[in-house]
């Protein structure tokens, strides 16, 4: 019997992950499908929609300003749950972050995740740091927890251009040392830290370069971020969102990508990285932490430029750059999207079983 598994909020128009997760849900007889919050008090268990699966919980509470507005969405969103599974449905859960990045409402927020974290019927985790992270905020120790991490993006984004046709594209040279930050601009990502390190890597290697791309979100100081690139000799940058077909010169011109998050629990930098066959260059830090070890990546002591300096010019070192490189689009080829996708569902299906 086919099995009805909806979601939200949807924000695969922006971000593949989803379409991504669910790309083998056909093999498992299981029909995927978005909605909204006001469509749960429509959804019947017993004709098919017989999982609710719940993502980012922004839509929920961080949309709103006014917090009396904000508890009663969150009222509103908990209710047409409750009632959802009382008509016999579940409720799937996935923890991208601990909590929003940059949020509001705090309080509000945080009250929503210990709900979600009581009833949820499932909680996904795409690392094994989450458990570790949430247990000050909402413990998961009775929860029923499956983890299936973040696949690589092969065969999702074009990637056909030579490094010497991107760097072409970039104004780039071909001798150039360059450390590459692609994704969204918000103040976690420490991008004022890494334009500071380049600067001080520069001193010792006069050909690094800074290449960064994204578009600003909520809370970003850009003016004080353009201050801090405008100050990194011959910096590329592109502070805005980056279509499918571009991201591949970013990627393909660099050496090394950098991704200084002050704060991280997931990051699909990494297998971006990865997918490119990128080293990579982090703080110890939640996923990169789980990934300590690897040889394509180089951690550094989180919130230090001093470290950040170090751990980028070790992963410009010529000698094992090529070795290293190699290894990271192995991992990517090792985890492809299917694979997430069909360990998803094999888990999901056996825990609702």
């Amino acid at each position: 019997m086919t099995v009805g598994l909806r979601y939200l909020p949807d924000y695969s128009a922006s971000n593949p992950y989803q379409s991504m997760l669910y790309s083998r849900a056909s093999d498992f007889d299981v029909d995927v499908s978005a909605i909204t919050l006001d469509d749960l008090d429509a959804l019947d268990p017993a004709t098919g929609a017989s999982i609710v699966h719940l993502h980012w919980t922004n839509p929920i509470v961080q949309r709103f300003a006014d917090p009396s507005r904000a508890r009663d969405s969150m009222r509103r969103t908990l209710d047409a749950l409750r009632r959802y599974r009382e008509r016999g449905g579940r409720l799937v859960w996935t923890v991208h972050n601990v909590l929003p990045h940059d949020h509001s409402n705090h309080v509000l927020e945080l009250e929503l995740c210990q709900h979600l974290a009581r009833e949820a019927d499932v909680v996904h985790v795409l690392s094994p740091s989450t458990l570790r992270a949430v247990e000050p905020y909402y413990p998961l120790l009775d929860a029923t927890v499956i983890t299936e991490g973040h696949a690589s993006f092969l065969g999702h984004y074009p990637d056909t251009v030579t490094q010497e046709q991107a760097r072409t594209h970039l104004r780039l040279e071909p001798d150039d040392e360059v450390i590459v930050s692609v994704g969204g601009v918000r103040p976690y990502r420490g991008l004022e830290r890494l334009a500071d390190a380049v600067t001080q890597l520069q001193r010792t290697r006069p050909r690094a370069r800074l290449a960064v791309a994204g578009r600003p979100g909520r809370g970003t100081d850009v003016a004080a971020l353009e201050r801090a690139l405008d100050a990194v000799p011959r910096t590329v940058r592109r502070l805005d969102f980056v279509p499918d077909d571009e991201l591949q010169n970013w990627m393909r011109a660099a050496d090394v990508a950098a991704m200084p998050y002050e704060r991280i629990l997931n990051s699909s930098s990494l297998p971006l990285a990865q997918t490119f066959g990128l080293p990579v260059v982090a703080p110890d830090l939640g996923v990169f932490h789980d990934h300590r070890g690897a040889p394509y990546l180089h951690l550094y002591p989180a919130r230090s430029t001093e470290g950040l300096v170090a751990a980028l010019d070790a992963a410009l070192r010529a000698e094992d750059r090529a070795v290293r490189a190699a290894a990271a689009r192995q991992a990517a080829e090792e985890y492809p999207p299917e694979a997430m996708s069909r360990g998803f569902f094999q888990q999901l299906l056996g825990a609702l079983s």
